[in-house]
């Protein structure tokens, strides 16, 4: 054949070639095109009418779903609203004061990160950062009105349960107790924060009545410090200093000493030694010690419940750690909040009898309460008051 045949021949080729895959590329693109615009062609979600129905789903329409994600019921939730507008928060352009609150309450009742929130609310992580705080700053201007120290005339009433008890324990009005708090702190921080166990917190102190509401709350010490060197610093001349009514005093565990405000139990005897399970106290050191984790249990209840209601309080959250200490704060108001629109709250049925630190039969070992003298006046009444309780048992 000749070259020049030849060689038509093959440009012959190579221009179909070319052709084929140009077509090749031209039906792909055309594909993608069409894909693309089949999907721009999708119905657009309204972010604003997502946000709606998810709020309207967790504040109006199903009150058990409003319970468990926001940790209170719907009326308890609306009058916490009001109670807030009072304290300065407001609407927004964009937020209104239920959305605020909800997300507030989310973040509180599950540790939720504030990314989580900022997805199912529809908002940016920036708008639930800064309505988080401003909430939490409006519940912490609550705290005076919600947690008050008790008066002289007004001790609350002993439970049903331990009446019988009453005038033996007629002038006590709380028991004071402290709790650990997860925190999360600067590495250069955390000794100072590790507790006996190795855990990173807060030590909170607080005192509570016998209707479980708290009266006292100082949040923010390290967790390496002893509960009686917290409760010095609570007495000390300070803004929110801890207020003993004239005559009256709270019942504390050894972990305080048993002097003028404070009734303490006995050291190195049985405390939590329960006589309705056979094991009856043998002197009447132990039937005082028995009665006094009685009654003093119920700060342990009350501690247990904010931290079955919040979850925040239950593990590390992720905020600075003067923003956590106003967290245990606001979780104490929003608590006695509850109690007082909603007296039968659905979680104080869950929560079981058991506190959350009692052992069934613990002695109480000796430990330093240095700095807070123990009276020999105090314990002298503490003798007389066991040796009635003893002399009345075995009648």
């Amino acid at each position: 054949m000749d070259p020049i045949y030849e060689d038509n021949e093959e440009d012959i080729i190579d221009v179909a070639a070319l052709v084929v895959v140009s077509a090749a590329w031209a039906t792909a693109i055309e594909v993608i095109q069409r894909t693309h615009l089949h999907i721009c062609r999708q119905p657009q979600v309204n972010r604003d009418d997502v946000r709606i129905k998810y709020l309207n789903g967790l504040i109006r329409e199903n009150n058990i779903a409003t319970h468990n994600l926001l940790r209170m019921n719907q009326n308890a939730f609306f009058k916490l609203c009001i109670a807030l507008k009072t304290k300065g928060l407001r609407n927004t352009s964009n937020v209104d004061v239920e959305e605020q609150v909800a997300m507030f309450l989310y973040i509180l009742g599950h540790n939720l990160r504030l990314r989580v929130i900022a997805n199912n609310f529809s908002r940016s992580l920036d708008t639930v950062h800064r309505h988080f705080l401003n909430v939490l700053k409006a519940v912490v201007k609550l705290y005076k009105d919600l947690v008050k120290p008790p008066g002289i005339n007004s001790s609350p009433e002993i439970g049903s349960n331990f009446r019988t008890w009453h005038n033996y324990f007629k002038d006590c009005v709380g028991a004071i107790d402290g709790s650990y708090i997860p925190a999360m702190v600067p590495l250069e921080d955390q000794p100072r924060y590790r507790t006996r166990k190795g855990r990173i917190a807060q030590n909170v102190m607080a005192v509570v009545g016998f209707d479980m509401k708290f009266t006292y709350v100082l949040a923010g010490w390290e967790g390496s410090a002893r509960d009686s060197k917290v409760l010095q610093s609570s007495l000390r001349n300070r803004q929110d200093k801890l207020v003993v009514p004239t005559g009256k005093y709270y019942l504390v565990d050894a972990g305080y000493p048993n002097s003028l405000g404070f009734l303490a139990p006995y050291r190195g005897v049985h405390y939590h030694r329960n006589e309705r399970r056979g094991h009856a106290p043998v002197n009447a050191k132990e039937l005082f010690n028995y009665r006094h984790s009685s009654l003093r249990n119920i700060i342990e209840r009350s501690f247990g419940l904010i931290k079955k209601r919040w979850a925040i309080l239950r593990t590390e959250p992720f905020f600075d750690i003067k923003v956590q200490v106003k967290i245990v704060i606001a979780c104490c108001t929003l608590h006695n909040f509850i109690l007082n629109v909603d007296p039968d709250d659905l979680l104080e049925h869950e929560l079981n009898d058991a506190s959350e630190d009692l052992g069934s039969d613990q002695v109480i070992l000796e430990e330093d309460v240095a700095n807070l003298a123990t009276s020999l006046e105090w314990s002298g009444r503490r003798d007389a008051l066991a040796t009635l309780m003893w002399n009345e048992y075995n009648r």
